[in-house]
């Protein structure tokens, strides 16, 4: 007989080994559960354990082929209900109920449990859409995706408008840097490691930078001949490194990876073909996912775009498309579009909450388009054999 066992992360699929246990006196079942040793050897072994199953239906159709084979269910209704719909007979009786009983007693290692971090991130979710009144309704996630979203962009702003001023603060001490360092958070961890340029040679900056850039930085602070700062106005300097710009990234961050962890449940198709913070990016601009479905795949490759670059929206911007040859971009942010199209349907309308679609997608339609379209490019422009 199987059992079916049911945590909040998913379906997991036992076989009872010794139907003699069923028959017997099904009070002494819960001496097979008194370890994890005899729970295994002794009463059941693990069939398989689904963390993300599109749906109960798909889970059992996948892992109950064995005809004839009864099904044991803790729910009497979800019994009735797997019967009616599939050829599997469920059992709900005393007997199961304390199989049930001794596999949660022993759950950790007859099924396993999902990783710490996995389940606390889950929890904390779930406890904060509580708190704020967000449910896990469509229009009330496109809210919140479109919150959220704003809210970035305003801190992204903010925290590009503070790394310019700080080099235009601290360009006249050492000028050089900015065009050794360009990424803005290495620029600034820089200036707060070294304050006064003459620190440079005795300091390791090997935690941010390159060796090149670290060796390109070191041999220009000495060379440099930009008047110093006094020691206030370094210190002051300093002082906006670490307490406003450095924090205001480290918020920016947290946001950001908040976002992909609500973005994986709500849309996960959509963000594994254009990911973040493109995919939330096209909710925001769409006016919510399912406005966004309603869109054809033109309209879609033309959100986001301005006015110098009309035809170049948020899809032409992401990392798929920065792979394809210059003279193709355009062909295959189209390709990416289309199935940017099909993607969003499916997170919409389709029966689970997964990304198989969109990696399948994106791993097997679009890399073989963007292979053609090498081979093209090399035939055409480069003149080598396809």
């Amino acid at each position: 007989m199987l059992l079916l066992y049911e945590t909040f992360w998913g379906y997991a699929l036992l076989r009872v080994v010794d139907d003699a246990i069923l028959v017997d006196n099904v009070h002494a079942l819960a001496t097979h559960f008194q370890s994890a040793e005899a729970a295994n050897e002794a009463v059941l072994e693990s069939i398989k354990m689904s963390l993300m199953s599109p749906a109960l239906r798909g889970f059992l159709l996948a892992h109950c082929q064995v005809v004839g084979e009864t099904l044991g269910v803790g729910d009497p209704d979800l019994g009735d209900r797997i019967s009616s719909d599939l050829p599997i007979p469920c059992l709900h009786n005393i007997a199961v109920h304390e199989l049930l009983r001794g596999v949660r007693s022993q759950s950790s290692a007859l099924v396993g449990d999902p990783p710490r971090m996995a389940r606390d991130r889950a929890l904390s979710h779930r406890l904060a859409r509580q708190a704020m009144g967000i449910g896990l309704e469509p229009d009330m996630m496109d809210a919140f995706i479109r919150t959220t979203v704003g809210l970035y962009d305003a801190l992204v702003k903010e925290l590009n408008t503070y790394t310019m001023r700080l080099r235009e603060w601290y360009g006249p001490h050492f000028p050089e840097l900015s065009s050794i360092v360009q990424p803005q958070i290495p620029y600034v961890k820089s200036v707060l490691l070294m304050g006064d340029k003459l620190n440079a040679a005795n300091l390791d900056f090997s935690e941010f930078l390159s060796l090149d850039d670290e060796l390109s930085l070191k041999a220009a602070a000495v060379h440099s001949h930009a008047p110093p700062f006094s020691q206030l106005e370094m210190l002051l300097i300093q002082n906006f490194c670490r307490d406003v710009v450095l924090p205001l990234h480290t918020t920016t961050t947290a946001l950001l990876d908040s976002l992909n962890d609500h973005m994986q449940a709500f849309a996960p198709n959509l963000t594994a073909l254009v990911g973040v913070p493109i995919a939330p990016r096209l909710i925001y601009l769409g006016g919510g996912l399912s406005k966004l479905s309603k869109m054809p795949a033109s309209t879609l490759e033309t959100l986001g775009a301005n006015e110098a670059t009309p035809r170049d929206g948020l899809i032409y911007r992401s990392p798929l498309v920065d792979l394809a040859p210059e003279p193709y971009k355009r062909k295959f942010s189209r390709t990416l579009a289309a199935k940017c199209a099909l993607a969003i349907r499916i997170d919409v309308f389709g029966a689970g909450q997964d990304n198989a679609m969109g990696l399948q997608y994106r791993d097997l339609h679009l890399q073989t388009r963007l292979d053609r379209l090498r081979q093209a490019y090399n035939r055409r422009y480069l003149g080598l054999p396809a």
